[in-house]
């Protein structure tokens, strides 16, 4: 068992370079770059590279431990969310924002990138959760928190290193309720590119952009909706819908500039 983890470990390290030079002609081809807060030229939508390592490493994941089924969801969700997220950093505007704003524009005959990531992110979502559970209420259950948790990181991607905290505190949170292996083989993949980004992000070289974001956070979403119970899972949901609520009226970065143990954990996160 011990050196199935140290192969996937191993492979994850060595296809992480191959993934960033990739990475970097996408940038160049794609003139991917935009403006942070500082107002700085930087290249956006890195954390594609999550998407670009987790091909070969969840194939490999699958032939290793044996269990194809959640290695191909896991693998799915992750392509998929990353592809519309790499979309919406190409094309995407920063002009319009919210779940309202792109609803109000797609109403008058509009069709933003926003919106083609919210509504196909969710029905991918709801495809995915599905095919998990194997039944309809709990696929219900399982797209809720995989699209909620994906748009929910998205919401905090606007400084560096904030969105990624979030997911790693997702992550310990995780581990701590299901330390298997099964799931330590799920994560790997992820995790070691997630190691690199966090380092590049929270410096601003590099913003994750929302092909970073949305994926990372539905693989926490994909990752709770395998391990947690239906009733954690609807207070799960509930507590990621206010938030999305809170933030189509409120700015989250406001809240917390405002509060002094927020913006003191804020500051720590990366360049400010």
């Amino acid at each position: 068992m011990q050196i199935k983890f140290f192969l996937i470990l191993l492979a994850s390290v060595l296809f992480l370079p191959i993934s960033i030079q990739f990475m970097k002609w996408i940038v160049k081809k794609a003139d991917l770059y935009r403006l942070n807060f500082k107002g700085n030229r930087i290249p956006v939508g890195f954390g594609f590279i999550v998407a670009i390592i987790a091909v070969p490493l969840y194939i490999l994941v699958s032939y290793l431990f044996g269990f194809p089924k959640i290695s191909i969801l896991f693998l799915l969700v992750i392509l998929a969310f990353g592809i519309l997220g790499l979309i919406d950093d190409i094309y995407g505007s920063r002009n319009t924002g919210g779940f309202r704003g792109h609803l109000s524009k797609l109403l008058k005959g509009k069709v933003t990138t926003g919106a083609v990531k919210a509504i196909g992110g969710g029905i991918i979502s709801l495809i995915l959760g599905y095919l998990l559970a194997g039944n309809i209420y709990a696929g219900i259950l399982n797209g809720l928190l995989i699209a909620l948790s994906a748009n929910t990181l998205n919401l905090f991607d606007l400084r560096p290193g904030r969105s990624l905290f979030i997911f790693w505190l997702g992550l310990l949170m995780l581990l701590l309720i299901s330390p298997t292996k099964l799931m330590a083989a799920l994560l790997i993949p992820v995790i070691i590119p997630v190691v690199w980004l966090t380092y590049f992000d929270r410096n601003a070289s590099i913003m994750i952009g929302d092909a970073g974001s949305n994926t990372i956070g539905a693989v926490l979403g994909m990752s709770y909706s395998f391990v947690l119970d239906e009733v954690w899972k609807i207070v799960l949901i509930i507590l990621l819908a206010l938030i999305h609520v809170y933030s189509e009226k409120n700015s989250i970065t406001k809240l917390i500039e405002h509060n002094k143990i927020l913006n003191r954990i804020d500051q720590l996160l990366g360049k400010r």
